[in-house]
């Protein structure tokens, strides 16, 4: 990283979308920068839809190589945010629809707790976490994903509106009827 600096690229200091054009600008350094911001991100976003560790790897390693492609698709005056978290969505939305008919179904991840907590704590989480995630693969997919990019991968509203291309009353709407449904009791 000192050699970078040296050059005048300090990735500490610079935004996601400075970084971009550094790469669109054909600077091999900045890929692997936005790689090492994002690569958790996007695969925990592919899991949640798709619910399937293999999948969520394919997936992520599609989005960058959809990322390298496109890079000169790029307009800096549009956020990075939104320009990337749409070409993850974009990539999610083909991959499973592409192979809708060989995707399996997992368990979600249990959740492991500190020393301090409780057996019966540690399985009522779990059997929580469990509840959570099958009432959000239930719902509708607008709503579901309206939900993750918001809720879940923290975009604003408007960044939303852009990813889905839709307006931000719509989104704010979606939003809303997803809570309501995931936060619903229901007897099991």
């Amino acid at each position: 990283m000192a050699d970078l600096k040296g050059k005048g690229f300090d990735p500490l200091k610079m935004t996601d979308a400075e970084i971009m054009l550094r790469f669109r600008e054909g600077e091999a350094a900045a890929f692997r920068v936005l790689y090492d911001r994002f690569v958790r991100r996007v695969f925990s976003m592919a899991y949640r839809f798709s619910r399937n560790y293999e999948t969520a790897r394919d997936i992520t390693q599609e989005v960058f190589l959809r990322l390298y492609q496109k890079k000169d698709l790029y307009n800096p005056e549009i956020s990075f945010n939104t320009f990337f978290y749409r070409l993850t969505y974009n990539c999610i939305l083909n991959y499973i629809r592409d192979h809708r008919d060989t995707l399996s179904e997992n368990e979600p991840t249990p959740v492991s707790f500190s020393s301090s907590v409780t057996p019966e704590q540690t399985a009522f989480a779990n059997e929580l976490l469990k509840n959570i995630e099958k009432r959000l693969d239930e719902l509708p997919e607008k709503q579901k994903t309206a939900f993750i990019l918001n809720k879940i991968e923290g975009l604003s509203y408007e960044e939303t509106a852009q990813v889905m291309d839709t307006n931000i009353n719509t989104v704010k709407s979606l939003i809303h009827r997803a809570t309501i449904s995931i936060m619903e009791i229901k007897d099991e």
